[in-house]
């Protein structure tokens, strides 16, 4: 048997950063997995979210699209995100 080349991907997120991102690409309800912005206030959330989406842009998990409206999502990370939402998983 040949010897397989298997590529491994770590994406290393705190609870709030993953909150964000299942936001950010529509994923809702995943088991055992609470909102840790509940009782936060609108403007409070918007704070946060502003440092966690300079922060993906750093990393290089979020690319700023060319025409400044948005960003892609590294693709890999995008994957896993949704596949936190799946019911297969």
């Amino acid at each position: 048997m040949e010897n397989e080349l298997t590529e491994e991907w770590s994406f290393q997120l705190s609870p709030e950063e993953f909150f964000f991102l299942t936001q950010l690409v529509g994923v809702r309800h995943i088991a055992n997995f609470d909102d840790p912005y509940r009782g936060y206030l609108a403007k409070e959330l918007e704070e946060e979210y502003k440092v966690i989406e300079k922060t993906f842009v750093e990393k290089g998990y979020l690319v700023p699209k060319q025409e400044g409206a948005g960003y892609d999502m590294n693709e890999m990370l995008a994957y896993c995100i949704a596949a936190c939402g799946s019911a297969d998983v």
